[in-house]
């Protein structure tokens, strides 16, 4: 399992149309790791019959208890505790929500018309400054969803929205240690940010309009002036750019009428925890079109995995791209310890060019004139030995001397009539 992984994560890094092109044996195409690491038919059924639970105990479809993420959620749970374990974020972090394309029928799928992917399965993400993931929770509809957070949140919670209920439940674990918080227009409320100083934690997040107190809506001032209303703890400030631009804060103070508020400015620093996450993971996605939804929502928290397993590498003073840095994991992966050159046998890389000379197979211990089939004769379906062989090329192929040593060095479709 380690290596059909692997192999997931590296069809991130090398792109092809369609998963039979990895084990293409076209001269143009072809590319050795995938068929040294494991054969295509093996590693096609292994995605078939790829489980991440135990269906026998999945409940009825009109169980009360019923949990959408019933397969995910053994790789799932093991994730988010890992996540939690590895790391303690540092005093700035960011919610916000990531969307994980999927355009099939699925009970809890979701439109973000700003997201790149605008429909598919959403999650909260809750990521440190530097990018980590410390906690996330998967959307699975309205009333499922609230249902499971009631029975943890703590008291106070009951009255607050949908989206305040997702932030107090992502940020649980941080509540009391002073961290500070980043949020956008569509979690930012009176009552969310009230509760969070109340436990010990500031935020600071945009405010849509028709939430922001009707004094300052009722305001009209001129381009790049602000005004603020104070109701302590809270601060909320309009500031006219191009637009007029709502701020509620219980971590800045108020400030002169004409400058741009520092709470904006911090905001526009801070606030991308989640979207330099996406960015990061975007070059390299693994995940491909699928008939089963958990397959590819697994796929993409795998390497989230990856990528908080690679900041925190950054974080202990080592150097590197997020790039360099999956080739060692996925050759750990595939190869374990050997060395992935000496498990690949394909000469199509090397075979039409460089200098390669002919030599006589050597003598073994049992055998003084040790002969191979040549590898063209059978490639025709000829079954046909020989005592020569080319040193040169990576897997030392048998060759008849006369047209087939000739042939495989200069014909890129050597078996070809």
């Amino acid at each position: 399992m380690r290596t059909f992984i692997g192999i997931l994560l590296l069809m991130g890094l090398l792109k092809k149309p369609d998963i039979n092109s990895y084990w293409c044996r076209d001269p143009l195409f072809t590319t050795p790791v995938f068929s040294a690491a494991m054969p295509r038919d093996r590693f096609l059924l292994l995605l078939k019959f790829w489980h991440l639970n135990n269906n026998t105990d999945m409940p009825a479809a009109d169980a009360p208890w019923r949990d959408r993420l019933f397969k995910p959620r053994p790789v799932l749970t093991h994730l988010l505790q890992h996540f939690q374990a590895a790391f303690e974020p540092g005093q700035d972090t960011a919610i916000d929500e990531s969307l994980l394309l999927w355009k099939g029928r699925l009970l809890f799928k979701q439109y973000i018309p700003l997201k790149r992917a605008r429909f598919g399965i959403k999650s909260f993400m809750l990521c440190d400054s530097s990018g980590y993931t410390y906690r996330f929770r998967v959307y699975t509809g309205k009333d499922e969803n609230t249902e499971a957070m009631n029975e943890v949140l703590p008291e106070g919670c009951a009255s607050m929205g949908c989206s305040a209920k997702e932030v107090v439940h992502l940020m649980l674990p941080l509540l009391n240690k002073g961290h500070k918080l980043f949020v956008d227009n569509w979690y930012s409320s009176v009552d969310l940010f009230s509760f969070l100083h109340s436990k010990g934690t500031s935020c600071c997040g945009t405010l849509r309009a028709n939430r922001a107190p009707l004094c300052l809506r009722q305001l009209q001032i001129p381009k790049g002036r602000t005004e603020s209303c104070v109701s302590e703890p809270l601060l909320a400030q309009k500031f006219v750019d191009k637009r007029d631009v709502y701020m509620l804060t219980t971590c800045h103070p108020p400030q002169g009428t004409g400058e741009k508020p520092p709470a904006i400015v911090e905001y526009n620093q801070k606030m991308g925890a989640v979207d330099r996450h996406d960015q990061m993971l975007q070059p390299y996605d693994a995940t491909r079109k699928s008939l089963k939804w958990y397959k590819k929502l697994c796929i993409r928290f795998i390497q989230i995995g990856l990528l908080n397993a690679f900041i925190l590498y950054q974080k202990a003073g080592n150097e590197g791209t997020f790039l360099s840095f999956q080739k060692d994991v996925l050759s750990d992966l595939i190869f374990g310890d050997g060395n992935p050159a000496d498990a690949v046998e394909d000469d199509h890389s090397v075979r039409l060019y460089g200098r390669h000379f002919v030599e006589v197979l050597p003598a073994t211990e049992k055998k003084a004139r040790p002969q191979k089939k040549c590898r063209v004769c059978a490639r025709k379906g000829t079954r046909r030995d020989t005592r020569y062989y080319c040193p040169d090329c990576p897997s030392k192929p048998g060759l008849c001397l006369v047209g087939c040593y000739k042939k495989y060095h200069t014909e890129r479709f050597f078996w070809r009539q």
